[in-house]
């Protein structure tokens, strides 16, 4: 069931149903996204992942969105992918592999870290070039 609970979030993330995304959360998820960019941080609660969303949209455009493959079940579930985005503020790409990783009780995931190229996504918006 866990499997399922996460793939939907990718599934309504990819019709672009955000309160898809957002049902399968608990009200007190923990969103984690290390990094500098405009949409990295952590957040706490539904809403604070809404407004992830809204910036991550407005920030990037989104070229190539990939599972490859997903992990583990019960309260714990890794999803392994890669994307290809454009930097809206520049204008340059990057592509990435990434690794989220889930944490569900009672059927709601309850903390997501997001693992992804740092590094890339500093360079794809630093307006030095």
């Amino acid at each position: 069931m866990s499997k399922q609970t996460v793939m939907g979030i990718y599934e309504a993330f990819g019709r672009g149903d955000l309160a898809g995304v957002l049902d399968a959360l608990a009200d007190d998820v923990e969103w984690d996204m290390p990094g500098t960019v405009p949409f990295c941080g952590l957040r706490q609660g539904r809403a604070a992942v809404q407004q992830f969303f809204v910036e991550l949209m407005g920030a990037v455009k989104i070229e190539m969105f990939e599972v490859d493959a997903v992990i583990g079940d019960g309260e714990r579930v890794v999803v392994l992918g890669r994307e290809r985005c454009t930097a809206m503020q520049t204008g340059r790409s990057y592509q990435q592999h990434w690794a989220h990783a889930y944490s569900l009780r009672g059927g709601k995931v309850v903390a997501v870290r997001l693992h992804e190229d740092t590094q890339a996504q500093a360079a794809a918006f630093n307006p030095a070039g």
